[in-house]
């Protein structure tokens, strides 16, 4: 029980990164105060702030330690971004 727990407590700060406004401005602050020019690091700096499965799995990761749960709670924004979060033109 305490499992799964953790997993929704992953999933729901993981959609609040990505959800919240202001956590868009923490990568930008961090790119242009080392004046980062490799795209490649741009993007593993930016990623977690944009993407469900990586803001659920690195929030996870960090709360837990246990990659595992960190896994799990990724696979599940995976599927909610999937099947839930789908906007219809």
């Amino acid at each position: 029980m305490e499992i799964i727990i953790e997993i929704i407590k992953g999933c729901l700060l993981g959609w609040f990164i990505v959800e919240m406004p202001i956590f868009a401005v923490i990568p930008a602050l961090i790119i242009e105060r080392f004046k980062i020019k490799n795209n490649l690091i741009k993007f593993i700096i930016e990623k977690p702030f944009n993407c469900y499965k990586c803001g659920a799995f690195w929030a996870t990761l960090i709360m837990t330690g246990n990659l595992w749960i960190a896994l799990s709670a990724s696979f599940l924004m995976k599927l909610y971004d999937q099947k839930i979060n789908t906007v219809e033109l």
